[in-house]
């Protein structure tokens, strides 16, 4: 997964999605720890000469009244304080000032702002994101607190331009992943909250991951409930009563519960600690009791990774936190990696003074929820998967055997999917096993026979083939392929698998452009389904000549092309591409990518292309250096 570390920042404008939503009263903010776990990523940013647009929400808005509680303002404020650095608050989430800001530091106001009147935010609005996208270069995540929902200042703005993750999300997903995926035994989750339906995806995970799940907190009335004891008023999820039956029955030895509670009648009761069959019918559990907690602790002293996510008892109410402080103490003393949910485990860690004894305390609640539960984050899995732009390059007749193999050697560490290499046929399995798609630059109207010297779809597919170049200018004048042959070609490659680079492009002093590639369009596509069409723009005059169109003349061009089409098609622009003007071409908006002639067999040359159409430029440095 790419992180901040991986970008040139210099001089580039970086969006970084930070978690700025901090408790406040009356206008004054009461903890500032999410700010303060922002810094190293911002400082970072800026210490390699970017300028940064950070993004949060705070709260939630739902109507007008909302927005003055929930301004950004005063957190702009203690934000400047900690960096020792000005920070230009922008009061809305779009406009000019936002658009035009040149400071090193400006924070735009809360972007649920937008959930009014249509949650355009929450709902992670399309065009949202893309704005939000236009106003910088990169986009770095670092809000883990949000990562397990889709909205349009993460997954929007991720989805447009290159994407990486800060590290405050870094050192969250790390440390959560290693305790999942490889801990260090026995591992022991404790478990505690209210409702067993909020964590059924959590239990069912653990418990094929754990050695041992102690449960507490309102939930262990559920499954004490579940086991046949009466527990009186208790807080029980009935819903879940099934459930917990079958976990109990097919985990009996692994999950762990009460064997004695703290009741009472109600919050303003006395509190009396007794066995779990002692709860009368008026009376209701609160906590756990002593004798739980030494059960606990022989479960726990012994173990080498621990997470706990979600309190043992009501510890807001000072006679029932007794049991979530005990634990707390007692895993002061274990040596172990140890992890807390964000949440209110977090916040009885921090209220009660035991956050040294953790190895990492999570700043999510509800990601780290998802995350234990085995789901994808949406904010995270975007992450990466921008879709630079298509580059195919197109080695024609050229390179013996040992050029082949040099060619090979300075490509093989490079690892981008949207780079298609069409080779020769002969040495095309030289191309294998590497970490770039394969094409091919030609195949054969039928699927086999008596044709001496020609290749069938099937053959290149069986090499891991995935793309096929039809209708280049060079084969129509040279071997007079027509528009109709090229049809039955396109054809056979779509029918069976292949995507198709369709060369479309008129001949210097045609008279009538447009008409011209109408008829290129509609004879090679006749009754073609457009899914696997990939269109390529070569003006014939330009290929080889070192001549090209202006900017303009080929946006037009392939504007015209996609309205004529009448449909979402990728159209790439070839015709004397070379790292000289790759630059300037990549301008042109409309251009999906770009199919490279005599360029792409220098390999150099090649992966200067590909790097200045997309984000990857470490990917082209390593390759390099490996050669």
């Amino acid at each position: 997964m790419k992180t901040i570390k991986d970008f040139d920042l210099k001089d580039k404008k970086v969006i970084i999605r930070v978690d700025f939503n901090v408790p406040m009263k009356d206008g004054v903010i009461t903890d500032d720890l999410r700010i303060v776990e922002s810094l190293p990523t911002i400082n970072y940013a800026l210490d390699k000469g970017a300028k940064v647009i950070l993004m949060s929400h705070l709260g939630r808005i739902k109507e007008e009244s909302d927005k003055t509680k929930r301004s950004l303002k005063a957190v702009s404020i203690r934000l400047a304080e900690l960096l020792g650095k000005p920070v230009k608050f922008v009061p809305d989430t779009r406009g000019e000032e936002l658009e035009n800001s040149t400071e090193d530091i400006v924070l735009m106001e809360n972007t649920r702002y937008e959930d009014l009147p249509d949650k355009k935010e929450s709902k992670n609005d399309p065009e949202l994101g893309k704005y939000w996208s236009s106003l910088g270069d990169i986009f770095i995540n670092d809000a883990y607190g949000t990562c397990h929902r889709a909205h349009a200042s993460n997954v929007g703005i991720a989805s447009n331009i290159p994407s990486g993750i800060g590290f405050l999300v870094e050192k969250e997903i790390t440390a959560l992943g290693n305790a999942l995926n490889n801990p260090a035994r026995p591992f022991t989750v404790i478990l505690g909250g209210v409702k067993v339906s909020d964590k059924i995806g959590v239990i069912e995970n653990l418990a094929l991951k754990a050695d041992y799940i102690l449960i507490g907190g309102a939930m262990a009335y559920t499954f004490l409930k579940a086991s046949g004891i009466s527990v009186g008023n208790s807080i029980v999820d009935e819903d879940s009563i099934e459930f917990c039956k079958k976990m109990l029955e097919k985990y009996e030895d692994k999950i762990i519960l009460p064997i004695n509670v703290v009741k009472a009648k109600d919050v303003d009761s006395e509190a009396i600690e007794c066995f779990v069959n002692q709860i009368g019918e008026d009376e209701e559990g609160f906590d756990i009791g002593y004798q739980t907690v030494e059960l606990f602790s022989q479960h726990l002293k012994n173990s080498k990774t621990i997470i706990w996510n979600g309190p043992v008892g009501m510890f807001e109410v000072d006679k029932f936190s007794n049991g979530t402080k005990a634990l707390g103490e007692i895993l002061k003393g274990i040596d172990a990696i140890k992890i807390a949910g964000g949440g209110d485990t977090g916040a009885a860690i921090y209220q009660f003074g035991f956050e040294d004894a953790f190895t990492h305390i999570s700043t999510g609640g509800g990601a780290t929820l998802e995350f234990l539960e085995g789901k994808e984050l949406p904010g995270i899995a975007i992450i990466g998967k921008w879709i630079m732009k298509l580059v195919v390059g197109n080695l024609k007749m050229y390179m013996n055997l040992e050029e082949t193999k040099e060619y090979i050697s300075v490509l093989k560490g490079f690892n981008n999917d949207n780079v298609v290499i069409c080779p020769s046929y002969i040495y095309l399995h030289y191309f294998l096993g590497h970490n770039f798609n394969l094409g091919v630059q030609n195949i054969f109207s039928e699927l086999n026979g008596a044709y001496t010297g020609e290749i069938s779809v099937l053959q290149v597919k069986e090499m891991g083939v995935k793309y096929v170049i039809l209708g280049h200018s060079e084969r129509r004048i040279t071997l007079n392929e027509s528009n109709e042959f090229i049809n039955e070609k396109v054809i056979k490659s779509i029918n069976n698998g292949l995507k198709v680079i369709l060369c479309i492009g008129e001949h210097e002093g045609c008279e009538d452009k447009e008409e011209f590639l109408k008829s290129q369009i509609d004879n090679c596509l006749k009754e073609v389904k457009l899914d696997n069409i990939i269109i390529a723009y070569e003006p014939v005059w330009s290929i080889g000549t070192g001549k090209t169109p202006t900017n303009e003349e080929i946006k037009n061009t392939i504007d015209f092309i996609k309205g004529y089409i009448n449909r979402n098609i990728k159209v790439l622009y070839g015709g004397s591409v070379t790292a000289n003007n790759i630059n300037l071409l990549n301008q042109i908006d409309n251009v999906d990518g770009f199919l490279v002639g005599g360029s792409s067999r220098n390999a150099i040359e090649f992966l200067e292309i590909i790097s200045s159409v997309s984000w990857q430029k470490l990917t082209l440095f390593s390759c390099i250096r490996q050669n």
